[in-house]
């Protein structure tokens, strides 16, 4: 059986925008040393990084395109669109060896006979992303992944591989799977505009006072698209979190004064927000997850793959063991998304930025914010009128963020908002930060990492006697960089380069609660947020993990 080769991974990530890295053996930034035995390369992990190579892609427009070319853009979308795919690899490949150690569990039944294993499976993963990925963008793209799959994996026999191939586009482009991607119907339930149907109360989520017409993303989605796995039941009712603290309670109280101090932007004395000065948590557990739809980085579903890919390595995983994981990894984090949306706009829970302003502490607090990565801001000091500062319109503006040409005119394109706007906000930061547009409790971020990283902690426990250590290469922890601190990322609020940051993380639980407070730490979330979101997702893991993908 195929074991995933530690360097082929790394080689592939390479290759790809935004390609993250894990180091082990030495220093980090070293070149990590493949274990013995392990030279084979892997057509899961080749398609695994082709679909995070999509979220990227996804995020990474600018212009009139922003709006109208990405096919699954933001946290829902983009985890509906990874668990997809990763279910059809995993069948495709449990369903092309009769002696698999697990079982498909979309699509059961046999592959045709004499095939090429990994040109089945290439085929399928190949379909069913050009049916979620569909415009001329995306197609160029993924032929061109196809193109390298087809030279890399080919057999010797053409006759053999061209049916191994569309024999597994025929997979992929079974009804089955087709049926879990109503993406026209997706799209318009997360749309922040398109759909009006939220209106906020006084105490409600509302827009970002810097960014006043940013609309609400998902107002509809747990609404309107069914979760994969989990039931209607366990959205609406057993996986909903409780109901967050009251205003004006203790514990509502203590979070509003750590939040406060904790995700505040701290600016050098005398400096404009060109000149943020972060604090050491915030830029290294802060930033370090943030991953909100930013261009050439994507959504937190890719960061999580990332880490979970380079674990599974690590235990020197079996192609069909890495299979499986990532594609219940992936379910759980798209089932998670409905939980927490569900729950978001259940309890229609405000964010920071509004319930510091209406508890008359500090009407001038500003979060440091999500950030909007790699976009470049005009010059320092820029006047919000200024008509000739550039401004670049991307997928995180429309979806996510400022709804940016609104903020620079002064008109919100959503529902009126019920704290004021602000009247001449920063340039820099309108540009550069924001409070994502959908209600704070749950934390999606916490919601979709504990369901990953639980069902990690499930699949590890298969493996070892302490399924919540991580692996230990060579007496060295694996080291994780995130393409947000890869030396290479541009700043938000300085156009400059951020630093090189490795992270170390030496149990599951220790991802899970860095991830829980990143979110406090830029100041979008209350730590309740977290603490819910995560217990949350780690009842969609159980879940998944139990009825799906189960031993043969």
């Amino acid at each position: 059986m195929t074991e995933v080769n530690r360097r082929t991974a790394l080689g592939l990530g390479a290759a790809f925008v935004g390609g993250s890295f894990a180091f082990a053996n030495g220093n980090p930034g070293e070149a990590a040393t493949p274990s013995p035995g392990s030279a084979a390369d892997s057509a899961v992990l080749f398609w695994h990084e082709v679909a995070l190579k999509m979220n990227v892609f996804d995020h990474s427009f600018t212009g009139a395109e922003a709006g109208t070319l990405p096919r699954a853009p933001g946290p829902v979308a983009s985890a509906r669109a990874l668990g997809v795919i990763h279910a059809v690899i995993a069948d495709a490949l449990f369903t092309v060896n009769p002696k698999s150690m697990f079982k498909p569990h979309f699509l059961k039944g046999t592959a045709p006979g004499n095939v090429e294993k990994d040109l089945y499976v290439g085929g399928a993963a190949a379909a069913i992303m050009s049916y979620i990925y569909d415009t001329g963008g995306h197609a160029s793209e993924i032929k061109n992944s196809e193109n390298e799959f087809i030279r890399r994996f080919r057999g010797p026999d053409p006759d053999r591989n061209k049916r191994s191939w569309e024999a597994g586009r025929l997979f992929g482009n079974s009804k089955e799977f087709q049926g879990l991607w109503n993406g026209d119907k997706i799209r318009r339930s997360i749309h922040p505009t398109e759909v009006m149907e939220y209106q906020p109360r006084e105490g409600d989520h509302q827009p970002d006072p810097y960014h006043c017409g940013q609309g609400y993303y998902g107002q509809i989605y747990a609404r309107d698209i069914d979760p994969i796995i989990i039931s209607r039941q366990d959205v609406e009712t057993n996986f909903l979190p409780p109901e967050p603290p009251a205003k004006d309670t203790k514990e509502w109280q203590m979070s509003l004064d750590q939040v406060r101090t904790l995700g505040r932007l701290y600016l050098k004395p005398g400096s404009g927000t060109d000149q943020p000065d972060y604090q050491p948590d915030q830029l290294e557990v802060g930033f370090f997850w943030a991953y909100d739809g930013a261009r050439f980085l994507g959504t937190p579903p890719r960061l999580y793959n990332q880490i979970i890919r380079e674990i599974a390595i690590a235990d020197g995983m079996s192609e069909e063991e890495l299979a499986r994981l990532l594609a219940l990894c992936n379910l759980a984090m798209s089932d998670a998304g409905n939980v927490a949306w569900h729950a978001k706009y259940h309890w229609r829970y405000p964010r920071p930025v509004i319930g510091i302003r209406e508890a008359g502490v500090d009407d001038g607090w500003m979060p440091l914010g999500s950030p909007k990565t790699n976009v470049r801001l005009p010059r320092a000091g820029a006047a919000i009128t200024d008509a000739g500062a550039p401004v670049e319109v991307t997928v995180q503006d429309v979806y996510l963020g400022a709804g940016i040409n609104a903020s620079l005119s002064g008109a919100g394109i959503g529902p009126r908002a019920l704290v004021d706007c602000e009247a001449n906000p920063d340039l820099n930061y309108v540009l550069g930060a924001f409070t994502p547009n959908f209600p704070a409790y749950p934390s999606g971020h916490a919601t979709f990492g504990a369901a990953a990283f639980e069902v990690l902690r499930h699949v590890r426990g298969e493996r070892t006697a302490n399924p919540n250590e991580l692996p230990m290469i060579e007496n060295e922890h694996i080291w994780h960089v995130s393409d947000e601190l890869n030396g290479a990322s541009i700043d938000n609020l300085s156009s400059s380069a951020r630093n090189f940051v490795p992270r170390q993380f030496e149990t599951i639980d220790l991802l899970i609660e860095a991830n829980n407070k990143s979110r406090e730490l830029i100041g979008v979330h209350w730590d309740f947020d977290s603490t819910e979101g995560a217990k949350a997702g780690k009842s969609v893991a159980d879940t998944i993990y139990r009825d799906a993908y189960k031993a043969a």
